[in-house]
């Protein structure tokens, strides 16, 4: 794999990688909060978490509320990933190389999904994979300066 497909490919892990980290962000504060709300007054009470002046409820909150601001940073900083990385995809010319790139890193497909989808075999998709990585970088190095 030639350089600028090594690093094309490594900015699109990354945003995979940050999608999947806010997915599990979302769960935990979700599950927090479920803690939290299922507690009796009796379980409030109870000081069991170490921290002296909250109750395991309250510390979940906290944990939940803590989880939440990394979530919104984490948020803020996909957002502006995933405009850079469409606008650099919608700048390729060939529809083949945009849909194979938003198949695989924007909608997070497998790669039998995409070569399922695309009506292609598993040499094309990675010969279409290629080319769409290089041009890729094209078009997002350019972005980045």
């Amino acid at each position: 794999m030639k350089y600028a497909a090594k690093q094309a490919a490594s900015v699109l892990r990354s945003y995979k990688h940050k999608a999947k980290r806010i997915a599990l962000l979302k769960a935990r504060i979700s599950t927090l909060y479920d803690q939290a709300m299922r507690a009796t007054p009796s379980f409030t009470a109870t000081n069991t978490s170490g921290t002296a002046g909250r109750s395991r409820v309250e510390s979940s909150m906290v944990s939940a509320m803590d989880l939440k601001t990394q979530l919104e940073d984490s948020l803020s900083d996909l957002i502006m990933q995933r405009y850079q990385i469409q606008a650099a995809i919608n700048e390729i010319s060939s529809d083949e190389e945009k849909i194979l790139l938003e198949l695989r890193y924007i909608d997070n497909r497998s790669w039998s999904q995409v070569m399922k989808e695309m009506s292609i075999s598993e040499a094309t998709s990675f010969r279409i994979h290629e080319h769409a990585l290089e041009n890729f970088w094209k078009n997002y190095s350019v972005s980045k300066r």
